[in-house]
């Protein structure tokens, strides 16, 4: 493989990981994809917090992640926990867990 096609390759490899980062974050957080497609798509739907609130609850189903091991889901437990503390909205925090960055 040449140099060219080493970074052709990459880069593509960068591409598909965004797209699965952003197909995640859409497939699992509704307030997600309100504001950041729908919104730009169609007529705006103005929402405050209790409307996002809202919509996220009826619309997550309460995605669970798979752990290999209890000390990673430790470390996500404590990681959640810590972002509701410090006052991250529910589908805030859910968009920082899940979105694979």
């Amino acid at each position: 493989m040449t140099e060219k096609e080493k970074k052709e390759y990459e880069e593509l490899k960068r591409k598909c990981l965004h797209f699965e980062q952003e197909f995640r974050r859409l497939q699992y957080n509704p307030v997600y994809f309100l504001e950041k497609y729908y919104n730009k798509l169609e007529d705006p739907i103005e929402t405050n917090d209790k409307d996002k609130q809202a919509i996220f609850d009826k619309f997550n189903k309460g995605v669970a992640p798979y752990f290999d091991d209890f000390n990673e889901a430790m470390k996500f437990t404590d990681k959640k926990k810590s972002l509701e503390e410090k006052g991250h909205k529910d589908w805030e925090v859910h968009d920082i867990l899940f979105s694979g960055e």
